[in-house]
Formats: C-alpha cells, sequence, structure tokens
C-alpha cells in the first residue's frame, strides 16, 4: 500500500478481544499503526487497540476528517458491518495491506535505502535517462 504524500486514511482498529474499536484518522497510516503498538495514549492504551480492522483511503483531508465523524456517529451494529463489508473475518489489515515501517528519511538516507510500496527495500538509485519520457 502506497500512500501518497496528500493521501488520508480513515481507520478502525480494535483489540484483541475485538470488544472496543477506535476510530481515527491520519496521513500516515503505517506510522499510525505501529504508534497504536509500541507507544500507545489515551484510548489505544486504554483498550489495547493494536489491530487495524478497517480503513478507507482519500485525497481530500476535509472528506477524511468528515468520514470519520460519520463513523464516530454509528452505533456499534453499523460499525461492525461497514468492518464486515471490507474484511468479514476481522484479519490485521496492516499484516497484509500495510506492512510498511513508519518513514525515517534520515535513516533511509543514510543506509541509501529506500521503500516500495509492497514493503520491499532497495538501494537509491539514479534515474535512467534512457527511461525519461
Amino acid at each position: 500500500m502506497a500512500a501518497r504524500s496528500n493521501d488520508y486514511f480513515v481507520y478502525i482498529m480494535t483489540n484483541r478481544s475485538y470488544t472496543s474499536l477506535y476510530t481515527g484518522v491520519t496521513s500516515d497510516l503505517a506510522g499510525r499503526v505501529w504508534q497504536h503498538r509500541n507507544e500507545p495514549t489515551g484510548f489505544a492504551r486504554r483498550y489495547r487497540t493494536s489491530i487495524l480492522v478497517y480503513f478507507e483511503q482519500t485525497s481530500d483531508v476535509w472528506s477524511a476528517l468528515a468520514r470519520e465523524k460519520q463513523i464516530k456517529d454509528l452505533h456499534r451494529s453499523d460499525k461492525i458491518k461497514l468492518i464486515e463489508s471490507m474484511n468479514p473475518e476481522w484479519h490485521d489489515l496492516y499484516e497484509t495491506r500495510v506492512a510498511l515501517p513508519p518513514r525515517d528519511p534520515v535513516a533511509d538516507r543514510m543506509t541509501g535505502q529506500f521503500r516500495f510500496g509492497d514493503g520491499l527495500v532497495g538501494p537509491i538509485a539514479p534515474p535512467d535517462p534512457a527511461s525519461a519520457g
């Protein structure tokens, strides 16, 4: 899942017993999931919401914020229907659809590595002038 710099995500996280649902919005889905798992605060810390079960992607921040509010206003049963429309078995989507570590541009420059959208890591190479179109 390669996100452009102007992409925003509305997401739902749950805990291991699937009893709590957390809805949020972010421009860095991989980084936000990492934060839920490794440095949680507030609700995420109290209820241990670390499993990504739903997300939507948009390029408009205002649409993302409006959608977050809309989802937060849903009854739990409607949130469950929404989750199951995308993820009927409640798999952790971070493992299968996101799986990119948070960006660290300094470390990337120092190691000479970059990340592809599928999570693979490769060396930084100059653009090939022959392929420029």
